[in-house]
């Protein structure tokens, strides 16, 4: 059969038995950017172990792959991305840092400098950029290039998308992904991002589309234990929300991985990660520990409450995590201190049978 030109392009009639189709000739390759390539070539290497914001021969972060990390307000995430910013320059590497959220150049260039880095270090290898406009991929790759970045942060993701114009579902972050992400090959890259405000529907995952877990290899989710101030060293509960290269050792179902210490007291800011298998998020995760003081408030509130009151009521009105409360409830039930009796719609109502008091037990 004879060629045929269709809008200025050669093709040839379908041989299948449709008879329909047109295909391209023989001749021309038709571009369409997408090409096979052999796995064992660009996949040679397995997954390395982390090897950012490491103490003690452990690790944190992965090297070369993408890193969400998110937590409430507070929970040490900028801090530990300043962590990991800190090694790479220590190791002759360069960081590109772009806050879209606002933290700005003073608070960060303090914090490297209660690092230890000096000045001239800063300067070299630390390059810093407050966006106000969205740039293309090769805009972005112009940027980037001249840097030889090792670490690329995101401070933070959801104002990134901002600043892109794209919303915060899945097709935008998506486009995010296909338009920033990846550009300088080999770069570790970090992406911090906030959580609701509401811990009951938090679970695993950060603020906005669930589609940002998809999109990256690590998750490292953060709560406070305490915040480092200029005064006191702070800790932090580390969980890996995701971990795709599999190296991290996850306990429990919240995959607790173990505690980080960030202390800038003295003059010198320091970190210590302690990986281990306990997760106190709840004391039923404690053998043997009572939180006496908790359930002390809890059997004073019930007391003076005068009804017999549901565990979401308690939870409301009893300070403390709620983990921990209900964990003083059960505790109380269990020992004889509760009565539990059926509510309308099949509520559980806790009465108090006798008084709890911390200094008796």
């Amino acid at each position: 059969m004879q060629p045929t030109n269709v809008g200025g392009r050669s093709v040839q009639p379908d041989n299948s038995s449709n008879g329909h189709g047109l295909v391209p000739a023989a001749d021309e390759v038709i571009s369409s950017g997408w090409k096979f390539r052999s796995l064992i070539e660009i996949a040679a290497h397995p997954p390395l172990p982390p090897g950012l914001v490491r103490t003690n021969g452990s690790a944190l972060i992965y090297r070369e792959i993408p890193t969400m990390i998110s937590g409430p307000p507070e929970a040490c995430k900028t801090f530990v991305a300043m962590i990991a910013a800190v090694e790479v320059m220590r190791d002759d590497g360069d960081v590109v840092w772009i806050d879209t959220d606002g933290s700005g150049p003073g608070d960060l260039l303090e914090r490297l400098r209660g690092f230890g880095l000096p000045d001239q270090v800063i300067d070299a290898q630390f390059h810093y950029e407050a966006p106000d406009c969205a740039l293309d991929r090769n805009e972005l790759a112009r940027m980037l290039e001249p840097c030889c970045p090792q670490l690329i942060v995101w401070d933070t993701w959801g104002s990134a998308l901002a600043l892109f114009g794209l919303e915060d579902s899945t097709p935008g972050v998506e486009a995010f992904r296909r338009r920033c992400m990846g550009i300088i090959p080999g770069a570790s890259e970090i992406l911090t991002e906030h959580v609701v405000k509401d811990p009951e529907q938090r679970g695993g995952w950060a603020f906005g589309s669930q589609r940002k877990k998809g999109v990256v290899l690590s998750h490292i989710s953060l709560e406070a234990i305490e915040q480092p101030s200029r005064e006191h060293a702070g800790k932090v509960k580390v969980f890996a929300s995701k971990d795709r290269p599999g190296w991290h050792k996850r306990h429990g179902p919240s995959h607790y991985v173990g505690t980080l210490e960030i202390d800038p007291t003295n003059g010198s800011t320091t970190w210590d990660l302690t990986l281990g298998n306990h997760d106190a998020g709840s004391p039923a995760d404690v053998p043997g520990f009572r939180p006496t003081a908790l359930m002390e408030r809890v059997s004073r509130f019930i007391e003076t409450s005068g009804s017999a009151q549901s565990q979401k009521q308690i939870t409301d009105a009893v300070t403390g995590k709620r983990p921990w409360v209900i964990s003083a409830v059960s505790m109380l039930v269990s020992e004889g201190f509760l009565e539990v009796e059926q509510g309308p719609r099949g509520a559980k109502l806790h009465r108090s049978k006798s008084a709890f008091r911390n200094d008796e037990d």
